[in-house]
């Protein structure tokens, strides 16, 4: 850890226990470290030039890694800067820290990770910044990655944005396989998203709170796995937040995952497909057959006022108060 090496003389870290996740251990003994290196482990070390520091009842681990974290530098720095990230990650535990481009502007080019790694060059921890997909992180042109490699960038992302166009993930996974790095993109269809609070559902409703269908997530995270097979290339799906999306990463294709899907139509959508309520169908979605339950018709609704219950909140013009079979 940099900050270890201010110490112009060994550091002795007495009566720790040892935290060891690669073996699951857990060993109670001191560590010598010198030059910033771990010198010697052993039950008991008696060092006198050493500085000695008491770590009973203290864990000592590996450093921890935090693939993903906003540092907001440069152009939001009334947010974070990267010197307040590192002491906030270093008091936390974290030894080496992997940083989001998304800032302002983003870190689309070799000039800006430069900039980064320079500026950071004197800080407690170890920074590795990632590099956006496309240029601005508009999702029109791939940015500099050849350069921004040769920089130091350890992955590219346009977190905070997917990147909507399939071929242009699909170039720069076949693009990154040369670097043998990365993609992350940030799953989320935005035209399934509805800037909600929450997960769209009965609760949203009932709480008039806009929610956002958990499909906005797992029909992205489908795409990008297949263009990743596609291309036997890497990429990486940050912050998954449903269940549905965990199946799917656990290889399970839509069709496969557990459970059965139910849906709710109105009487006029079942009129039109010959449909009742209890019966099961198929519906294709992006050319796969996926096997659903009709479980109930919504009530009639005109002019966003349900005709048979006109208390109850609707949801794209179907009440909650559904008619169930």
């Amino acid at each position: 850890m940099k900050s270890l090496k201010k110490y112009h003389k060994p550091v002795n870290l007495k009566n720790g226990t040892i935290y060891d996740p690669f073996h699951s251990k857990k060993i109670k003994c001191d560590i010598l470290i010198v030059n910033g290196k771990i010198k010697q482990i052993s039950d008991s070390i008696q060092n006198y030039d050493a500085k000695e520091i008491d770590c009973t009842n203290k864990i000592i681990s590996p450093g921890f890694i935090d693939i993903h974290a906003h540092f907001r530098e440069p152009g939001q720095e009334n947010k974070e800067t990267l010197k307040t990230g590192c002491l906030s990650a270093m008091s936390g535990g974290f030894t080496d820290v992997c940083i989001m481009p998304n800032t302002s502007p983003p870190i689309d080019n070799p000039e800006s990770v430069k900039f980064i790694l320079e500026k950071s060059r004197n800080l407690p921890i170890n920074i590795h910044p990632i590099g956006a997909i496309t240029k601005g992180q508009k999702g029109n042109e791939l940015s500099e990655i050849n350069e921004m490699y040769d920089a130091g960038i350890i992955a590219i992302s346009d977190d905070g944005l997917p990147v909507e166009n399939g071929k242009m993930l699909r170039y720069a996974i076949e693009y990154c396989k040369m670097f043998d790095i990365p993609v992350i993109n940030h799953a989320e269809d935005v035209c399934l998203r509805s800037n909600g609070l929450m997960n769209e559902g009965y609760i949203s409703t009932v709480l008039g709170l806009d929610g956002n269908p958990d499909i906005s997530e797992s029909t992205m995270i489908f795409r990008d796995l297949s263009i990743a097979e596609y291309t036997n290339g890497k990429i990486h799906i940050p912050h998954v937040s449903t269940a549905k999306s965990v199946e799917i990463i656990e290889g399970n294709s839509p069709e496969d995952v557990e459970g059965e899907i139910q849906v709710m139509m109105d009487e006029g959508s079942l009129i039109m497909n010959g449909w009742s309520v209890g019966e099961s169908h198929q519906i294709q979605i992006a050319g796969t057959e996926i096997d659903v339950k009709i479980t109930g018709e919504g009530c009639l609704v005109k002019e966003n006022k349900c005709l048979d219950c006109s208390s109850v909140p609707i949801i794209k013009d179907v009440c909650l108060e559904q008619k169930t079979a």
